[in-house]
């Protein structure tokens, strides 16, 4: 049940599922890579694919970006480690901040028109 709960919480963005404490999220340190450094990704990503101009809805885009944000990983220096392991741990535990949440805004009446 916590895990349904802590699910619905980290992909619905209800606010009232917010407020429990201790999710228990799985966060990985690439994924709060490719949220919080998507510029540097992307750069990464333009050299892997040898391209100067993404399409984020090119299939390679989707293929790709895990190596490009291990290699942005992989270039940090020991303090970006750092700070990077004091993030994954906040959000194991609060849970990803507001604006990150996937939110659907539409009466719970047209829920079949959002998904």
């Amino acid at each position: 049940m916590q895990f349904l709960a802590s699910w619905i919480a980290n992909n619905w963005g209800c606010t009232v599922m917010s407020n429990v404490i201790g999710l228990n999220i799985k966060v990985r340190p690439i994924d709060v890579v490719w949220r919080t450094r998507k510029e540097e990704c992307k750069v990464e990503l333009k050299k892997i694919l040898n391209i100067e101009e993404l399409d984020t809805s090119a299939l390679e885009y989707f293929q790709q970006r895990v190596a490009a944000a291990k290699l942005v990983l992989d270039g940090l220096s020991v303090w970006d480690w750092e700070k990077l392991e004091a993030d994954v741990v906040k959000i194991r535990e609060k849970g990803h901040e507001p604006e990150e949440q996937q939110q659907c805004v539409c009466p719970v009446n047209h829920l079949p028109e959002c998904v």
